[in-house]
């Protein structure tokens, strides 16, 4: 990748002047009169955005605002899903449900860096940001079910339903190798799905720069036992890849051929060609198995009543 292409470069969140002491002083009570003594104007809101933006962001610049998140929804429960999230509820129509990520301030400049540079239709889309005196607060779109649910429930995906999940993920994946990224931590549990059936790659705060001219085999190595789950609800406990029920999958199967795909090629889309993924599929084919996960998985969350 030619160095002088700035799309990687940072932006240090934190560092505008005064940032800090202006959040909850101006941002959380309302603009002050400029003549008032010893009181400092926040920032502008365009200030994010306006100094060195990765090009990318241009897609959606994701500009930061500079007051709780608190103001604009309202916390309905937190659950586990790829992690620490609250589901809220805007207070105003059209009341859509939202997730709401806090990150620390340690944290927060790549954070914002990954979630403005890293957007596509198969990873979760960032809506909005936030941003306080400690914390970073990310707004994304509603996915309820995560891919660890399905592999929980007692439904296993037919070679229709699997080639619709993994022809999503390995969109995301071929994406991310695009602009130079591997995510590096793809499990189950952070690959996450709407009703509707579409199927996103969560977590891309935890995307980095590939270390190797052919990146992205870590990410399509992830995908080795992320099949193999799906397809068995287990992985083996030695590191193999394989499958144990030749009953329900067969040798031969498009399937299993696949699920060995995974551990020789070098990209996401060098599996993309596969017959697998080749024949015709429709998200809408996993509505079915996303409601009976909903069904089934219980006791992941905690709900906790407002006084």
């Amino acid at each position: 990748m030619d160095s002088s292409d700035n799309r990687h470069t940072q932006i240090n969140m934190f560092a505008l002047t005064d940032a800090q002491s202006l959040v909850q002083t101006e941002g959380l009570h309302g603009s002050r009169s400029h003549d008032a003594p010893n009181k400092k104007r926040a920032p502008p809101e365009d200030a994010w955005t306006e100094a060195k933006i990765p090009r990318s962001a241009t897609k959606n610049s994701l500009r930061v605002k500079w007051e709780s998140p608190w103001q604009k929804y309202d916390k309905v429960y937190d659950i586990e899903l790829g992690g620490s999230v609250e589901v809220a509820i805007g207070k105003v129509p059209p009341f859509k449900l939202v997730h709401v990520r806090a990150f620390s301030k340690p944290v927060a400049e790549k954070t914002l860096h990954m979630f403005r540079q890293v957007q596509h239709r198969n990873i979760v889309a960032a809506l909005e940001a936030f941003a306080t005196d400690d914390s970073l607060y990310i707004v994304l779109e509603h996915m309820p079910v995560s891919l660890e649910w399905i592999v929980r429930s007692p439904a296993y995906p037919n070679e229709g339903q699997l080639a619709a999940i993994l022809g999503q993920i390995l969109n995301g994946v071929a994406y991310i190798a695009a602009e130079g990224f591997q995510h590096g931590s793809l499990c189950c549990a952070n690959i996450l799905l709407k009703t509707n059936g579409d199927v996103k790659i969560a977590n891309q705060e935890c995307c980095h720069v590939m270390s190797q001219p052919k990146g992205g085999s870590c990410d399509v190595r992830a995908l080795s036992f992320i099949t193999m789950e799906l397809m068995q609800k287990y992985v083996k406990e030695d590191g193999a890849i394989g499958v144990d029920d030749l009953r329900r999958w067969y040798s031969n199967s498009d399937a299993v051929g696949f699920l060995s795909a995974t551990t020789s090629v070098e990209s996401a889309e060098e599996l993309l060609k596969h017959p697998l993924l080749k024949r015709p599929w429709q998200k809408e084919s996993l509505l079915g198995i996303i409601s009976l996960a909903q069904v089934c998985i219980r006791g992941r969350y905690k709900y906790t009543p407002r006084e």
